[in-house]
């Protein structure tokens, strides 16, 4: 049975996500399922997604997805290529045929050609020479210069932040040796951060607009705008990291200078300036500020401070996901699930009893996952929702 994988945050799930959906089963067969591998209460960009995953996960399958499963924290809190290659290798686990992703670029042809170009031995070796001889430029914008040396104007692409994860996606197809089809759907709308006149408005724009309590609905899916309205009412959200910067403060300003040292992507002294400014600066955003450089972008230092204030360091997830957690389903997701649950390369996580019969790694990145969402859920507003352990409570939901 056929497939197609979508890897998304959904930080809401807006009416772009919907168009993206409805143009990926335009081009490959109403019938496919879709199965989208979603970012758990944190995001790549080293924020708090504004509602939880079990509420996000929801609205995706009432608005459009078939099936949707969790990247467990410690992948989406990492750099661009590993949380790709994360993604990917759960759709390979679910057997997905295709995989459809947006990007600023919408021409599959000219993306493969990058994907090509950046995982050839010859650029990756000219690469870390370039690196070495401009330590004070990011990886992501010494990649581009050279990418345009050879590239010309395609090489631009990669200035792109769509653009760049389509690379990535391609790259992590092709590394994890998948037959996985991608496709791929024009960007339409706004763009990351920006606004527009029309129904397809950022994330970024509907966020703020959220938070500031003005209308959204209409660039929301009304199944979607439902289950966030819902959430709200119930003091489930809007949650960010101002609404966390208390707790987060007071485990940032526990840790000594060797526990930041331990920290996934803290190298090339960035853990060690992170260190000295959270003890100089009061807020996050101050201690962001500060510790920015022209080689450590500002989602960089943020994903290493919410892998610190989670205790996520470098060695305790060295490999892949290992487990596949379903969060939500329709019946044709269901369906699907069933199909493959034999064939799927991972364990299949559903209910508590799941997870407690597993033990080793794929234990420990649950519990972490689980830890993450303890957290999280103190941004909320009610003591009844402050409790630990709701992610061995849950069941994931089902549309009928």
């Amino acid at each position: 049975m056929n497939a197609v994988g979508i890897v998304a945050e959904y930080n809401p799930f807006h009416k772009g996500h919907e168009y993206h959906i409805n143009r990926t089963k335009e081009l490959l067969g109403t019938d496919l399922p879709v199965v989208a591998v979603m970012s758990g209460d944190f995001v790549q960009r080293g924020e708090c997604a504004i509602f939880d995953k079990f509420a996000r996960a929801k609205a995706a399958v009432l608005s459009g997805a078939d099936l949707v499963v969790e990247l467990p924290a410690p992948y989406v809190l990492s750099s661009a290529e590993n949380y790709a290659l994360s993604s990917v290798s759960l759709l390979k686990a679910l057997r997905v045929s295709h995989m459809s992703f947006g990007s600023e670029c919408g021409d599959i042809k000219t993306l493969e050609s990058l994907a090509e170009l950046v995982c050839s031995n010859s650029f990756i070796n000219e690469l870390k020479s370039y690196i070495s001889e401009n330590p004070t430029l990011s990886f992501a914008s010494a990649r581009q210069i050279l990418a345009e040396k050879y590239l010309g104007k395609n090489g631009k692409l990669l200035g792109s932040p769509n653009n760049i994860l389509a690379v990535e996606y391609l790259k992590a197809i092709k590394n994890l040796e998948t037959d996985i089809t991608p496709v791929t759907v024009k960007r339409v709308g706004a763009g990351h951060d920006t606004e527009s006149d029309d129904l397809f408005r950022s994330a970024s724009d509907i966020r703020e607009r959220i938070f500031k309590e003005e209308d959204y609905c209409r660039f929301i899916p009304e199944n979607s705008f439902r289950v966030f309205r819902e959430e709200t009412e119930r003091g489930r959200g809007p949650v960010s990291l101002s609404t966390l910067e208390t707790a987060a403060l007071s485990r940032l300003r526990s840790l000594d200078r060797d526990d930041y040292s331990r920290i996934k992507d803290a190298e090339d002294g960035l853990g060690n300036r992170i260190y000295e400014n959270i003890r100089k600066y009061s807020s996050l955003e101050d201690t962001v500020s500060a510790s920015v450089t022209k080689k450590h972008p500002a989602s960089r230092v943020r994903r290493v401070l919410m892998n610190a204030v989670l205790g996520i360091t470098a060695d305790q997830t060295e490999g892949l996901p290992p487990y596949l957690r379903v969060l939500a389903a329709n019946v044709k997701g269901t369906e699907y699930l069933s199909s493959i649950r034999e064939s799927a390369l991972l364990p299949v996580i559903a209910k508590s009893a799941d997870i407690r019969a597993e033990s080793g790694y794929c234990r420990r990145v649950f519990d972490i996952t689980s830890l993450a969402h303890d957290f999280y859920v103190l941004g909320f507003k009610g003591k009844e929702n402050l409790l630990c352990g709701e992610d061995y409570r849950y069941t994931p939901f089902i549309k009928r």
